[in-house]
């Protein structure tokens, strides 16, 4: 039997399960969708978007790769983003991390087609990096002069505007 009050999800770092109060967890999503970062629709956009996107395939057709390749990304019977939150454990009042998950919606084969073409351009320069041992060992062979700054900043500000 599930009991409808409590919410099962994963941490949103580190391999943790959160046990959270559905009130608890709607509050904490209305708190995200009213900060402003995303707007409410009045209308579902879905059926527009896929249709925009057949349109603009229909149009590039033939500088697609091959036939298959335009039936592939023409999206159909697709739904919107869905957006959810998990619990960000390591910090006070336990925040959620927005999460927008698209796929099945109209741009995600279009998303998967670019990706498999990007995929290999990512990661090979210099710049990279991949993960926080690699930031670790690559800091090792960096001197930084008394006259520098190391700083970091957080690409999340970046995206302000999300519509759900």
């Amino acid at each position: 039997m599930r009991d409808r009050n409590i919410k099962i999800l994963p941490a949103d770092k580190g391999n943790a399960t959160v046990i959270m109060d559905v009130g608890t967890y709607n509050i904490k999503i209305h708190e995200i969708i009213n900060e402003g970062k995303y707007k409410e629709l009045k209308k579902d956009p879905t059926a527009s978007v896929e249709s925009k996107i057949q349109q603009t395939l229909k149009t590039y057709k033939s500088d697609l790769p091959n036939q298959l390749s335009w039936q592939k990304l023409t999206p159909r019977y697709t739904k919107p983003p869905h957006l959810y939150g998990l619990p960000k454990i390591h910090k006070p009042c336990t925040p959620l991390q927005p999460i927008v998950n698209s796929r099945n919606s109209p741009c995600h084969p279009l998303a998967k087609f670019l990706l498999d073409i990007m995929a290999p351009l990512s990661g090979n320069t210099q710049s990279a990096i991949t993960n926080t041992k690699h930031f670790i060992n690559k800091m090792k062979e960096i001197t930084i002069d008394e006259r520098e700054k190391l700083v970091s900043f957080d690409v999340g500000p970046m995206f302000q505007r999300k519509q759900l």
